[in-house]
């Protein structure tokens, strides 16, 4: 169970990371969207920045809080199935 609780911090860390690489990355789509569309405005780039920054951190977070639901249901179904009334579903049938 200790791997599985890793596993599923990692995939959380995972998705923070990409967040991270999303806001620093900033810069090089500026220059990216510069060299593509030379003639925009300070006001349009700026635009187009957000546009394509946004996304991905909106999407980043949503898959962070995402992971920590599915975390939260796995460690609600382990106690339900521990807990004392449904100890009768898992016993063994006399023989």
């Amino acid at each position: 169970m200790l791997t599985a609780v890793r596993l599923m911090q990692a995939g959380a860390v995972i998705e923070v990371l990409a967040v991270v690489v999303a806001l620093v990355s900033r810069a090089s789509l500026k220059s990216s969207i510069l060299a593509r569309h030379p003639a925009y405005t300070a006001a349009q780039l700026r635009t187009a920045e957000v546009a394509r920054t946004v996304p991905l951190i909106v999407g980043g977070v949503i898959a962070a809080g995402c992971h920590a639901v599915i975390w939260l249901v796995g460690l609600g179904v382990i106690v339900l199935i521990f807990s004392r009334p449904s100890g009768p579903f898992y016993r063994r049938p006399a023989a």
